[in-house]
């Protein structure tokens, strides 16, 4: 299986969840944010373009089922994932806690971005309201969903690497 096809398949899924089940929980404070945990777990393992191509899919998904304004998921999903490949696979594999510090940053980096692009818009936000009630309850929960998402992308990263040919 490709990265491509595996991508196909996970963020249409992840997209729909994230818009279309979650908002109806009962707790509104236990919505993960599905395609940032994805997307950014397989940037973490795979730290290839791919990734990049990943985030920009989710984002054009999210944006599609959003009725926030199109492009503003895309391209805080885009510059998280960025941002992650441009650090680099080697440094988030030298220690167990640094996807985990990475996660941290990336959703508070992505919930800025977001935040931002709303109030460009001409979108009214209360800053202390969407950090107390949005950002770190989706610190928590996202950076405990990248503990079983980020194992298992790389499980699955290294399953479906192309073998190394040597001369």
């Amino acid at each position: 299986m490709t990265p491509l096809l595996l991508g196909l398949g996970l963020l249409p899924l992840a997209a729909l969840l994230q818009s279309s089940v979650l908002p109806y929980l009962p707790f509104p404070a236990l919505r993960p944010d599905l395609m940032l945990v994805i997307v950014l777990a397989w940037n973490l393992a795979r730290s290839r373009s791919d990734g990049l191509l990943w985030a920009f899919a989710g984002g054009l998904l999210l944006d599609t089922f959003s009725a926030g304004p199109f492009g503003a998921m895309l391209l805080a999903l885009f510059v998280v994932s960025l941002a992650v490949n441009f650090i680099g696979a080697p440094l988030w594999n030298a220690n167990p806690l640094l996807p985990l510090l990475g996660t941290v940053a990336s959703v508070v980096i992505y919930h800025a971005i977001y935040a931002g692009a709303l109030l460009l818009w001409g979108w009214q936000l209360d800053w202390r309201t969407a950090a107390t009630s949005v950002v770190l309850p989706a610190v928590f929960l996202d950076t405990a969903l990248m503990l079983l998402a980020y194992p298992l992308a790389r499980r699955i990263a290294r399953s479906i690497a192309l073998p190394q040919v040597s001369l």
